[in-house]
């Protein structure tokens, strides 16, 4: 958790608040992410933009049902993710794509609850680079709306 102060009148308040906050993975190249839980945090659980090579292993994820905007891991513009025997349990995507992903490999997954591993939100903008190379194999997604 990272403190934050509250502002109150242009002035720090003299108590403070925890907020929550999720992991930026950008711009890793040939990373090892391993063991990590995430919790109930207030949007996404971990981001992975410009990555090249990353693995990430043995990620969970818990999430209420009703928590807005919470995907469990969204990426964009990477090559060469790999996601392997992790458990993701949210209220939104369990795994979404952004424009310019590729190769993405994702084994052993459990997916359950909110949308699934969702491929959206593309073509936003003019000559976005596609998204390509997607293969989800030996996961489990159980009650998702989209799969």
């Amino acid at each position: 958790m990272v403190r934050e102060p509250l502002l109150k009148r242009g002035k720090v308040a003299s108590d403070m608040t925890f907020v929550p906050q999720f992991p930026l993975f950008d711009f890793l190249t040939n990373a090892l992410i391993q063991d990590i839980t995430s919790k109930r945090t207030k949007q996404l659980h971990v981001n992975v933009l410009g990555c090249k090579n990353i693995t990430i292993e043995r990620f969970k994820v818990e999430a209420p049902t009703n928590s807005p905007n919470a995907d469990g891991i969204h990426m964009g513009q990477s090559d060469g993710v790999n996601i392997i025997s992790s458990d993701i349990k949210t209220g939104d995507d369990c795994i979404s794509f952004g424009y310019g992903t590729k190769n993405v490999d994702i084994k052993e997954v459990t997916c359950g609850l909110g949308h699934g591993i969702s491929i959206g939100s593309l073509g936003k903008f003019q000559n976005e680079d596609l998204v390509e190379g997607i293969k989800v194999s030996k996961c489990t997604i159980t009650n998702t709306s989209n799969g």
